[in-house]
């Protein structure tokens, strides 16, 4: 007997007009901003970089990343490519366009849409298992640990705020659905998941109970939009953030914190770096931020911080990984 459909993928994507070049201004002039706040503790720290040499990424990945900088701003500025040319605000300047950019480009706008080019190609290739392998990169023992943090931080979180609402949680970038299935849905009666990867979000809809589960929404986190018809007293990221521009990361934050229903919290669980301002995997362009680099942002976005939490079952040879519970 055939299996019965799982929920439809729908698009939340409602952010039409977003204009890679203008993100790219934005960013570096954010970056230039970061320079004077953050340059005492950082300096000659902002970028060094790992490339991953079995990797065999598209034409498009961006390159040049593997030194240090004095600023974040220069580092941005090597992270950002000169627009393809012809390009303007349509995200879908082709890649036989940028290849043939001119190479006298320094008068040129940059861009961001070869950087977001790459983490999308990196999370829907085609040797991306739609599994708990794939999305953890093959680091399953890192599952059992996350998950007792996570659901630990929700406990602790509940007993400080009793009120805190049930009915309706939001995963960001939520994959083939591991966080919802462990963690939020003994919290929430219902959890909607967005990805980027149409398949991540097909076996999301097989993992998870059909009665559980809400919206399946296919969606760049730069254009990420929820329906203003729909509140949530949980928007879980994780393991995300990292992949997206300082500018545009403050946008998604704004119009996230929009979407709370009243006393809900936006939670955001990352990777982060102690020794410098900023790391980059150049694999997938997953940037790995400092803490006090991550608070800048979310100060900038106008989020309150009213609980950060730091993971000390962790395997040493990892990153530490630290939880903030916004408002």
């Amino acid at each position: 007997m055939a299996s019965a459909p799982g929920p439809r993928v729908t698009l939340w994507e409602e952010i039409k007009d977003y204009d890679h070049i203008a993100s790219a201004a934005a960013q570096l002039a954010f970056a230039a901003g970061l320079d004077s706040e953050l340059a005492p503790a950082t300096k000659g720290q902002a970028g060094n970089t790992d490339f991953d040499v079995e990797m065999k990424p598209p034409a498009y990945c961006i390159t040049g990343l593997n030194e240090d900088y004095d600023t974040i701003s220069a580092f941005w500025e090597d992270c950002l490519p000169p627009a393809p040319v012809g390009a303007g605000t349509d995200p879908g300047a082709s890649e036989a366009s940028a290849a043939g950019a001119d190479k006298d480009v320094e008068s040129e706008p940059r861009s961001a849409e070869r950087w977001y080019q790459h983490s999308t190609w990196y999370w829907t290739r085609k040797d991306m298992t739609a599994d708990d392998v794939g999305v953890l990169g093959g680091a399953t023992h890192l599952h059992a640990p996350d998950v007792r943090h996570s659901r630990a931080l929700l406990t602790q979180l509940r007993e400080a705020r009793p009120s805190l609402g049930r009915s309706r949680s939001l995963d960001v970038a939520g994959g083939v659905g591991r966080v919802t299935q462990a963690v939020l849905l003994p919290h929430f009666a219902t959890v909607d998941i967005t990805d980027v990867a149409p398949r991540l979000l097909e076996a999301a809809g097989r993992r998870i109970p059909a009665a559980s589960l809400g919206h399946l929404a296919l969606s760049r986190m730069s254009r990420l939009c929820p329906p203003a018809d729909l509140k949530y007293d949980c928007i879980w990221m994780q393991w995300c953030l990292g992949y997206m521009l300082d500018a545009d990361l403050l946008g998604l934050l704004r119009r996230l914190r929009a979407s709370l229903a009243p006393g809900g919290v936006i939670i955001i669980k990352e990777t982060v770096t102690r020794r410098q301002a900023l790391w980059v995997d150049a694999s997938d362009l997953n940037i790995v931020r400092g803490v006090p680099y991550f608070e800048a942002v979310l100060r900038e976005a106008g989020l309150r911080v009213v609980m950060r939490s730091e993971m000390r079952d962790w395997p040493a040879d990892y990153l530490p990984m630290v939880a903030w519970v916004c408002e």
